[in-house]
């Protein structure tokens, strides 16, 4: 039986049970598991290794995570969002939204601008236990991205899991759309007939012309 209290899921608090927060160390730079136990909103390691012990345990985790804590997504406002992770036996599942927006520019004016990103996030790891066989030595392996893995052991990296997935759903070429000044200075026809248009258009226009002209000598 779990020390920590399991939410009846009647309201949208998070359960708490099967995760705890993890800290790092200011001196060594290493995690660790926190005294206090149930994971704010604004954490980004989560240890899951109660959750990893036990076959149908499921916690719901709501986050808020400030822009700070991935610098690398430069979100201009909190990362929020939800996931449920489901011990299924031989798998751990991830299942949640995330959404923010991106401070980014335009990719035509150069101009600062926001752009809106939401994802869903649906991953899978292996549960394996440790070769001596014991219930308590149980890791989530996280094999499909073994460079930059989400969950190490036992500690899941939610930060790093965002990171990835929104680097992945932000657009390459951000753009102001039909606003963008330097979009009314372009050519009517490359803004209006652009998708019409081929390389051969302009030749076509041309033989017809010539073949017009031809008939009226005539």
């Amino acid at each position: 039986m779990s020390r920590f209290a399991y939410h009846t899921g009647e309201d949208d608090q998070p359960l708490e049970g099967g995760v705890r927060a993890v800290i790092t160390k200011q001196r060594t730079g290493k995690p660790q598991v926190a005294t206090n136990g149930v994971p704010g909103p604004e954490e980004t390691l989560l240890d899951i290794a109660e959750l990893v012990r036990n076959v149908g345990m499921q916690y719901v985790h709501t986050f808020a995570l400030l822009p700070e804590a991935e610098p690398e997504i430069s979100a201009a406002e909190p990362i929020v969002g939800k996931i449920t992770l489901t011990n299924a036996g031989a798998t751990l599942l991830l299942r949640g939204t995330a959404s923010t927006q991106l401070s980014t520019e335009c990719g035509r004016c150069l101009e600062p601008r926001l752009e809106p990103v939401e994802i869903e996030l649906e991953e899978s790891y292996d549960l394996i236990a440790s070769p001596s066989g014991r219930h308590d030595d149980v890791e989530a392996v996280d094999s499909d991205n073994p460079e930059a893995p989400v969950i190490t052991g036992t500690i899941l990296n939610l930060g790093e899991l965002l990171r990835q997935t929104i680097l992945v759903a932000a657009p390459v070429t951000p753009t102001c759309g039909e606003t963008c000044p330097n979009l009314q200075k372009l050519p009517r026809w490359s803004t209006e007939e652009a998708t019409t248009r081929t390389p051969l258009s302009r030749l076509g226009e041309l033989l017809r012309k010539s073949s017009e002209n031809s008939d009226s000598v005539i």
